[in-house]
């Protein structure tokens, strides 16, 4: 935004609901902005915005501002500092503490227990519409502060007993004042005393007044101790939960005065060493619960002694270091899910599980129901981890492995044939194992036989097991397919590739040479090839087997259209057929006569005027007529059925003329003329 004036700086800001405050050095000297608990609103140029701001200060009973070290128990004064403008003031003290004000005066508070507390000082100007009226906010933490230490030595003594130990646990930057009650000092420090007990006494005690770096004075610290011939010591100090597996040589100790004597006992366990003194090593027996326990005896006076507080020890038992991985068997199908559990030690509550593929769960159950699918095959290395938290064997844990086998689908192309439902088209069969969990897809490739470019043709699921290609011309090239599945895996599963076959025929003359490509993708090969023809739409007939890949076919008088096709026969496996497209010749069945026959009625030899290939012509005409021209047989469709006769009588030797109509237009000749003679 241009400002006129280069001295000045322009700032938008951008805030959130709740109490912001903006400073600057120099000063604002317009502003429009909402805040608080009011609807937004604007001052004029020349307005003051530090006129709103509101800060306080802090001070102890020494009128000092640390305000991370304050003394409990003294007056702590709170200072608003803010202008004239501000009206009232809420002060929220963090200790469910409050207090309201109609002036900027100081307050005063004083803390009931030590500890950290939020600080709130509300001020505003009650001047607007809204309850509160125009409103700014500052907060502070302080930290309230009480020294303190815990003494650490005999509460009970032998009356007249010296040089009994006494120390402080560790505060830091704190001094004491000693102070005892019933006995006198032979040596102090600031942490530490020695202490010569006199006669017996119920009231004796130490006192201690610590003094922290802030200069802050605890109340007086008072640690009882009974100076008397009946002892009545602690009990023993030590672990008092242990695991099984920890359980010999641990120690245990108690507050040593001169001259006494520590007899220890317990009902689960022995001394091993030290007994007799304050620290001994303890060999505990088993799991269970465990007493330990002593008696102290002077040996200065035979009648001070007394008999230690009793301490229970828990023992857990440590859980077992054996078990098992548990899996319904140890080989799967892909997407077959596994669902493992463990058989490990009751005391075992929780498991972390690798399942040897990157998936891995942690902190879950131990009798958890899991179930986990393998994306691959393979052979994969389950890895468990038995254990428990928050207990004493917590560092006793169960490391498990077990083996599974995942096994990738069978998938086989079986053949690639001429389709037997659409023109022009292949199918592809394939056969499929392994696959009852198997939902990925399979994916069908295709290729002209020799080329490199597969192309994608179909994409299937299981379990769909053949396929009909139509985008092909089978009449003019082989074709080679295979299948894919598996690929976002490292070892997809590729099948072995099958190709059509094609079949190509020339005619020479009278012979139809057949040629074709070898079905080499069966694994035990080709048994043979087959040679199948249909002539005129009779259907398909076997007329011969080889194992080449050629065949000449010579029978072109069994009719005019001749369509082949080759039918490869799979050497054992699935006994499987490759059929080939099918290819066509024409061909023209000669008409040959004879010019003799004998239908005498005494023999079988030429009894009937034979045509051969007759058969071939079924609409056409044969005429018969003397030697004078006289028509004594016709016949349509003849089918060399006639016996000589006329009128039932058998004709007289000599020569007769024929006369055949083809009526089929496949031939080229018309008509068949010429004589043939009769004897008897």
């Amino acid at each position: 935004m241009s400002v006129p004036n280069s001295d000045y700086a322009y700032a938008r800001i951008n805030t959130v609901g709740g109490n912001h405050t903006i400073k600057a050095g120099g000063g604002f000297i317009a502003y429009v902005y909402g805040f608080g608990n009011n609807e937004s609103f604007g001052y004029a140029t020349g307005a003051s915005l530090g006129n709103l701001n509101i800060d306080f200060t802090v001070k102890d009973q020494n009128d000092n501002t640390p305000i991370d070290s304050l003394c409990l128990g003294s007056d702590i004064t709170f200072s608003p500092q803010a202008d004239s403008l501000f009206t009232n003031f809420e002060y929220d003290f963090g200790d469910g503490q409050q207090l309201y004000t109609d002036s900027d005066t100081t307050v005063v508070h004083r803390y009931a227990r030590s500890g950290e507390y939020l600080v709130t000082v509300r001020a505003s100007t009650g001047q607007s519409n809204c309850d509160k009226g125009n409103e700014e906010v500052a907060r502070k933490i302080i930290r309230i502060l009480e020294p303190d230490t815990r003494v650490l030595g005999p509460r009970s003594v032998c009356p007249n007993t010296t040089d009994v130990v006494y120390v402080l646990e560790d505060a830091f930057a704190q001094t004491y004042q000693w102070f005892v009650q019933g006995g006198t000092f032979a040596m102090q420090e600031n942490k530490s005393a020695r202490i010569d007990w006199g006669g017996t006494n119920s009231d004796a005690r130490i006192q201690l007044l610590a003094t922290n770096r802030y200069a802050c004075v605890s109340d007086t610290i008072e640690y009882p101790v009974k100076v008397n011939v009946q002892l009545d010591p602690e009990a023993p100090f030590g672990a008092d939960t242990l695991c099984s597996n920890q359980i010999t040589a641990v120690p245990y100790t108690t507050y040593f005065t001169t001259g006494s004597v520590y007899n220890w006992a317990s009902d689960f366990g022995q001394v091993s060493t030290g007994h007799g003194t304050s620290n001994i090593d303890m060999d505990w027996q088993g799991h269970g619960v465990g007493k330990l326990w002593f008696v102290q005896q002077s040996v200065t006076d035979t009648v001070c002694d007394g008999v230690s507080d009793t301490l229970l020890v828990y023992i857990q038992r440590n859980p077992s270091q054996s078990g098992e991985i548990l899996v319904q068997q140890d080989t799967f199908a892909l997407g077959e899910a596994l669902q493992p559990g463990l058989a490990v030690d009751e005391l075992y509550r929780f498991a972390n599980w690798s399942f040897g593929d990157g998936d891995v769960l942690d902190t879950i159950g131990v009798n958890q129901n899991l179930s986990h699918i393998f994306r691959c095959p393979g052979t994969y290395t389950l890895a468990a981890i038995a254990y428990d938290t928050g207990t004493v064997c917590s560092d006793t844990r169960v490391s498990l492995v077990k083996e599974v086998v995942v096994l990738p689908p069978k998938i086989e192309l079986v053949n690639v044939t001429k389709s037997t439902s659409k023109p022009n088209a292949l199918d592809i069969h394939w056969e499929m194992s392994q696959i009852d969990f198997y939902t990925k897809n399979l994916f069908l490739y295709r290729t002209k036989l020799g080329a490199e470019n597969w192309q994608l043709i179909a994409t299937l699921v299981p379990p769909q097991s053949s396929y009909t290609d139509e985008a092909v011309d089978i009449n003019q090239h082989s074709y080679e397919y295979r299948l894919e599945t598996n690929k976002d895996c490292e070892d997809g599963l590729v099948t072995a590739t099958h190709q059509s076959i094609l079949l190509n025929i020339e005619k020479i003359d009278t012979l139809a040479h057949l040629s074709w490509n070898n079905y080499p993708d069966w694994p035990n090969g080709v048994d043979r090839y087959e040679i199948w023809v249909n002539v005129d739409s009779s259907g398909y007939k076997l007329v011969g087997t080889t194992s080449d890949l050629y065949y000449t076919y010579a029978d072109n008088d069994a009719g005019f259209d001749h369509c082949f096709e080759i039918r490869a026969i799979e050497k054992d496996g699935h006994g499987a057929m490759s059929v080939s497209n099918s290819t066509c010749v024409d061909f023209v069945p000669q008409i040959m006569t004879y010019n003799i026959f004998t239908p005498n009625g005494t023999d079988s030899f030429n009894p009937h005027f034979v045509i051969s290939n007759i058969e071939h012509y079924p609409r056409s005409r044969l005429t018969i007529l003397n030697r004078e021209g006289k028509v004594i047989y016709e016949k349509t469709g003849y089918k060399n059925d006639w016996d000589g006769k006329l009128r039932d009588e058998l004709l007289a030797s000599g020569t007769y003329y024929f006369e055949l109509q083809l009526n089929e237009p496949r031939n080229e000749m018309k008509s068949v003329k010429g004589y043939f003679t009769i004897f008897y």
